[in-house]
């Protein structure tokens, strides 16, 4: 017991003497360092689908010593860069959570904000083109700042689905309901309808025959169908849909047997109606234009019955504000070119009484000063009553309530030799687009944008594609 008491006893004496010691020294001081905002930074960012997002860290304080940052961004909370500022791809289009993150040793800033993505594609000019060994889509995005032309937006949008070698045609719906693109490529042809808007493959459908030539339903105002030439027949597909039906081919070959329309259906419309009162084909078997009209009580009819025995279709366009057609024939046996303006009539089977019966307007012979040739092709500014048509790279402008008065020297000569490829007029009916095929070995196709109200060049975009199959634009 006294030995405890003893131990315990010493072990006061040390713990007390230890007190007694007074300890002077400083050790090492590390304040904290608070990293703080110095400098203004946007919490909203708005930019077109494939553009690069490119953002500059703001300034930062540091309230004690300055410390080594380190920087984190995220887009849709993931992290895509770890530089002080941001380059960023925006592939993919919506809103989306950003946010950066700012590091020192001893804490951290956040500062959180918007990615808008838009639509890259809102309007703009395509060609359908071929380009070594393969078909492509070139876009032009006229009068957007910030933009320059692609020579391959299919390419960059659809790395899965690609294009057949041979381009056959293009289509867009350009409607406030649904925005849809229709292209076909090769023989047998392949259709792809593509989301409008993002230039993406929805739907790939196999055919059994050639397309030749697509557009709209024009006996529907809202356009939810496309309607194609196939083996020279007449079929559609719905919007959202990838089965092949008949566009009144079936009511055509009930009446006139085996048919083989000629490149080319044609829609004309009344002031009245947003739907058009029916459709134009020229069958190149019996060399006649025939009229489908749901309106009819006998919708299929053939129009002027003989009076194109003989001739084949070089083309035909709208005229008097769409209600009327001009079309260019050629006579098989004399080589001589007839130019036709006839009205189709007007149908309305619930009110026959409001009916008109076709009428042939004009039908005169185009002399070889006009420059007209079998290779042609053939525009028009219906409202204007206007008709454009094209020797090589020249185009001239025939006015169609002149009955006859052809041109004898084009209008517009583009820049490129070679051959105009296609050609159209845009609703406004203020600009004449043209695309050409030139020599060039590696890029042939240019395009041209030319004012028809002062008849003026208003840009061009040269050597800038592959060989143009078919031009048309995409509006907003």
């Amino acid at each position: 017991m006294k030995t405890i008491q003893h131990i315990l006893y010493s072990c006061l004496l040390v713990l007390l003497a230890v007190s007694c010691i007074k300890d002077d020294s400083i050790g090492e001081v590390n304040p904290v360092s608070k990293i703080e905002l110095a400098s203004k930074i946007d919490t909203l960012f708005t930019l077109d689908r494939w553009a690069t997002l490119q953002i500059s860290a703001p300034q930062f304080t540091q309230t004690n010593a300055e410390k080594p940052l380190s920087y984190s961004w995220e887009i849709d909370h993931k992290e895509v860069s770890t530089e002080k500022d941001l380059t960023y791809v925006c592939e993919k289009y919506g809103v989306f959570d950003g946010r950066l993150k700012v590091s020192n040793e001893d804490g951290f800033f956040f500062h959180y904000f918007k990615v808008n993505v838009r639509y890259s594609y809102i309007q703009g000019v395509y060609a359908l083109a071929s380009h070594k060994g393969k078909s492509i889509l070139s876009y032009y995005p006229e009068g957007i700042a910030d933009k320059t032309f692609e020579l391959d937006t299919y390419e960059k949008n659809n790395p899965i689905y690609k294009l057949g070698t041979e381009p056959k045609a293009l289509f867009f719906t350009n409607t406030p309901i649904r925005q849809e693109v229709y292209i076909a490529t090769g023989n047998p042809s392949t259709l792809y309808r593509l989301d409008g808007n993002l230039m993406m493959t929805t739907h790939q459908m196999e055919t059994q025959g050639d397309i030749t030539f697509i557009t709209h339903d024009g006996a529907n105002s809202v356009i939810t169908s496309a309607v194609f030439l196939l083996n020279k027949r007449a079929g559609q597909v719905e919007s959202q849909k990838t089965t092949f039906t008949n566009f009144g081919q079936q009511s055509i070959d009930g009446t006139f047997g085996a048919v083989e329309f000629a490149n080319r259906i044609s829609y004309w419309y009344t002031s009245a109606s947003a739907s058009a009162n029916g459709e134009l084909y020229f069958d190149n078997i019996g060399s006649r234009m025939i009229i489908r009209s749901s309106n009819k009580s006998s919708p299929v009819a053939e129009l002027f019955k003989s009076e194109f025995a003989g001739l084949t279709l070089i083309d035909v366009c709208q005229a008097n504000d769409k209600s009327e057609f001009a079309a260019v024939l050629k006579n098989k046996q004399s080589g001589e070119f007839v130019h036709y303006w006839f009205n189709p009539g007007y149908y309305n089977q619930y009110n026959t009484a409001k009916e008109t019966a076709p009428e042939m307007k004009y039908k005169g012979t185009m002399p070889a000063s006009s420059g007209i040739i079998e290779t042609s092709v053939i525009a028009s500014a219906p409202a204007k009553n206007i008709m454009y048509y094209t020797n090589g790279n020249k185009v001239y402008a025939y006015s169609i309530l002149s009955k006859g008065n052809f041109p004898t020297t084009p209008l517009f000569v583009c820049e490129s030799s070679g051959n105009v490829a296609d050609m159209f007029v845009n609703k406004e009916e203020s600009k004449l687009y043209v695309g050409i095929n030139d020599s060039n070995p590696d890029l042939p196709g240019s395009i041209y944008c030319f004012d028809i109200n002062k008849n003026t060049l208003l840009w061009k975009q040269t050597n800038v594609t592959g060989t143009i199959k078919q031009l048309v634009y995409k509006y907003p």
